[in-house]
């Protein structure tokens, strides 16, 4: 069920857009949103699979791994295949799954940073995959947001 978190899991049929990933029916996060999931998450579904290929040219350079995320209301992130942090999320996850609690929307715009320098071993030279497995506290929310 996590092929999807794979760096090399066909993600062709996909959509694709830039990161501010989600949706809002109030309108104070429409700035942050640049891939609008309104109509494929609101009254469907709570959860929304994401995949940010990135290239490193050298891992050896890094001495500290950070992850900023706008999120509401919770998130897992993968690194290559490998569950990095988690935040709001239930222990059984799976691809319907609702956040375990709600945040504010006034939180959501905020940029929160989280230390995985622990995982910084999870680096590879060339292409690597940050998968998010974005989830809302319901899949009939008023706003969906992360990444």
């Amino acid at each position: 069920e996590l092929e999807w978190i794979e760096q090399d899991f066909d993600d062709q049929p996909w959509t694709t857009g830039r990161t501010g990933i989600g949706f809002d029916t109030r309108g104070r996060l429409t700035p942050l949103v640049n891939l609008d999931l309104l109509d494929s998450m609101r009254g469907v579904n709570a959860s929304a699979y994401v995949r940010v290929p990135f290239q490193v040219e050298n891992p050896q350079t890094f001495d500290a791994l950070q992850l900023q995320m706008r999120y509401d209301d919770g998130f897992v992130a993968y690194l290559n295949g490998v569950e990095i942090l988690r935040r709001n999320a239930p222990d059984d996850l799976k691809w319907n799954s609702n956040a375990t609690e709600s945040r504010f929307t006034s939180q959501a715009p905020n940029v929160d940073e989280f230390d995985v320098s622990h995982h910084i071993n999870r680096l590879q030279a060339g292409d690597n995959i940050l998968a998010i497995h974005a989830l809302n506290r319901s899949r009939n929310g008023r706003a969906a947001g992360g990444v």
